[in-house]
């Protein structure tokens, strides 16, 4: 649960930081320990943790004044720990900026679960400001992050495929056992009529049309693709290991089917439907962008051929 989760500690007891470190380390945390402020707040700014545990009194800065300035830089939850307890040092650690006070003595397991309170917060910031509100989808800018990332992987996978396949001509072997280069596809999806459906049945309408598509395709769509919301009814998904076309004219077919669907208020209908490009990853482009402008143009392909319908990017 905690893997890969930093904390730093500074405090000048060597044994007390070693304790806490060691303590937290057994619940899978990642904990690094320093003497004094000034190391820590170096160390930081070089690779951020995820929690930092101060002491007041240390050599050179001290506690509140490394909390200040890790204010300066990020909003990283900071527990002050001191000897004092007086409601004067209470305050002065508020107003250095950090999340929690704890005096000491403490035991290990208190600061733990203070921690893990941190964790869960954080998880949840960070989980809530990557997901578009209304579909719960990865918004766009989130949603393109991914895509980067994983074309970025495919495309040192490739290299390394090439450069064994190269090294397997040099040495005079068969090539036959060598796996297939990584493929993808770049679905880019428009509901079509949806603007008439919110001028004639209104914007909740409008909003329950949107939550269900997104909740089709997410149903539709692999837990390992990215599936997220570019727009207001537009919505991008990258489907990943792809072995052949068919598996994509056949997903572009169950989407065209799950969006299209008739809205009522009992006097008025309107019906809604899905036009779709797509473009493949490496043969149409190599990059997100690239692969967002001609999905864009087979998008536009479909519309023209009368919406309802997918179109496949052609050179």
């Amino acid at each position: 649960m905690n893997n890969n989760r930093k904390i730093y500690i500074a405090d000048d007891e060597l044994n007390l930081r070693r304790g806490i470190k060691q303590f937290l380390e057994k619940d899978g945390y990642l904990v690094k320990d320093f003497e004094d402020g000034e190391t820590l707040l170096k160390a930081f700014k070089e690779d951020e943790a995820d929690i930092v545990i101060l002491d007041v009194m240390m050599p050179g800065l001290d506690g509140y004044t490394v909390c200040q300035e890790l204010r300066k830089i990020s909003q990283v939850p900071v527990i002050i720990t001191t000897a004092k307890d007086t409601e004067e040092d209470y305050s002065l650690g508020l107003a250095a900026g950090s999340d929690d006070y704890i005096t000491k003595p403490f035991s290990p397991k208190m600061l733990a679960m203070k921690i893990e309170m941190f964790i869960r917060r954080l998880d949840y910031e960070r989980e809530y400001a990557e997901r578009d509100q209304m579909t719960g989808l990865y918004n766009k800018f989130n949603g393109m992050k991914y895509i980067e990332g994983k074309i970025r992987q495919m495309i040192a996978e490739n290299n390394a495929i090439i450069a064994n396949r190269n090294d397997k001509k040099c040495n005079r072997e068969s090539d036959k056992d060598n796996p297939k280069l990584a493929r993808g596809a770049l679905f880019v999806m428009d509901i079509d009529n949806f603007k008439p459906l919110n001028d004639t049945l209104g914007h909740p309408v409008g909003d329950t049309a949107i939550i269900a598509v997104a909740d089709s395709l997410t149903k539709l769509f692999r837990s390992t693709d990215i599936l997220f919301r570019y727009g207001g009814d537009e919505f991008i998904a990258f489907a990943v290991d792809i072995v052949d076309n068919n598996f994509v004219t056949k997903k572009a077919e169950e989407i065209g089917k799950a969006v299209r669907k008739s809205y009522t208020d009992g006097e008025k209908t309107c019906k809604i439907s899905a036009s779709v490009g797509i473009a493949y990853f490496p043969e149409h482009a190599q990059t997100y962008q690239q692969l967002l402008k001609v999905a864009d143009k087979a998008l536009y392909k479909a519309k023209e051929n009368g919406k309802d319908g997918y179109f496949i990017y052609e050179d």
